[in-house]
């Protein structure tokens, strides 16, 4: 019986090592990546099989499971690291701002809680909005609850997409992307006497047609990178992609962003009908001259999602115009 039980620790920690190794080759196809994003799982469940094996006192078991917590532990550890510092440009002297932004996916066609939704969005106080999969029905629910926020870009076919907020708009559009059309709202915001610059994204879930959602990275990094040059700019939304996806990965590169996330630790924010969250979905990227201060979760409102609630401090680069 001990020498199964051993066996068997050996199959399920060799089989649980193969996988995760799976995940770092996200590039090569759709499984690949799809396994990347469950590192949170793998390690649970490289944990167990460790702690199971420790009694056995057997060296192979011992170290291949050891293997399998390390693959997975290695990358979640790595968000706990401190950011890069921030680049900022004083040329101009302008002040510095604080901004909060909180980022939801609704679920709008199922979610009923509206009274949580608002509560929780007076309580955090944000200064600007982003929703996804906001419906007609929503959009006028909000409209109603959140009157401090006067300023609105939103379009609610395709998914729907919406920008709220307390701060003058000074410019905002919405663009398409792909055969689906999912939208994006597009707002250079007034603060001080300069401006920034939020894209508020929902590309589409990548298990079904993963070159649309790759195919919207690669245009949300030259979008960003191109906006970026003239105000410092923030991409928030349900990326439909963890920070452990090669995909994710490039898109950071590619659009110079950074990730708020990075030095607050992993913050799940899927499923919230889990016991607790494992996959990490839900983002803000920010252009490098603005500098995190604050990133959390917040509670559950009725939606698959948790808030993410962001404080930054922004310095506007330039004067600019609308």
């Amino acid at each position: 019986m001990k020498k199964f039980t051993v066996r068997s620790l050996i199959l399920l920690a060799s089989l649980l090592t193969i996988v995760s190794l799976a995940g770092f080759c996200g590039q090569l196809n759709m499984p690949c990546e799809l396994i990347s994003h469950l590192r949170l799982v793998l390690v649970t469940m490289a944990l167990l099989i460790l702690l199971l094996a420790i009694p056995t006192k057997n060296k192979i078991a011992l170290s291949i499971s050891a293997l399998a917590v390390l693959l997975n532990a290695v990358p979640i550890a790595a968000l706990y690291l401190p950011a890069a510092k921030t680049v900022t440009n004083d040329t101009d002297k302008q002040p510095i701002h604080t901004v909060k932004i909180l980022q939801l996916n609704l679920w709008g066609g199922k979610n009923k809680e509206y009274v949580a939704v608002v509560k929780t969005i007076v309580e955090s106080n944000p200064d600007v909005i982003g929703f996804s999969e906001i419906t007609p029905q929503w959009l006028k629910l909000m409209k109603v609850g959140l009157k401090g926020y006067p300023y609105v870009v939103v379009d609610t076919n395709y998914g729907g997409i919406a920008i709220f907020s307390r701060l003058p708009i000074a410019h905002s559009e919405i663009k398409h992307y792909g055969e689906w059309h999912r939208p994006r709202a597009i707002a250079k915001i007034q603060i001080g006497s300069g401006h920034f610059t939020v894209i508020c994204a929902h590309p589409s879930v990548p298990n079904i047609r993963p070159e649309l959602r790759n195919g919207e990275f690669s245009l949300l990094a030259e979008e960003a990178r191109m906006l970026a040059k003239a105000n410092p700019t923030i991409l928030a939304g349900d990326l439909n992609s963890t920070p452990w996806s090669y995909y994710f990965t490039k898109l950071l590169q590619d659009s110079d962003l950074n990730d708020t996330e990075q030095g607050f630790g992993c913050q799940p924010t899927w499923s919230a009908f889990f016991p607790v969250p494992l996959v990490t979905i839900d983002h803000c990227l920010v252009s490098k001259d603005i500098h995190t201060v604050a990133r959390l979760t917040g509670p559950k409102v009725g939606s698959d999602h948790l808030p993410v609630m962001v404080t930054l401090e922004v310095r506007p680069r330039t004067v600019a115009t609308p």
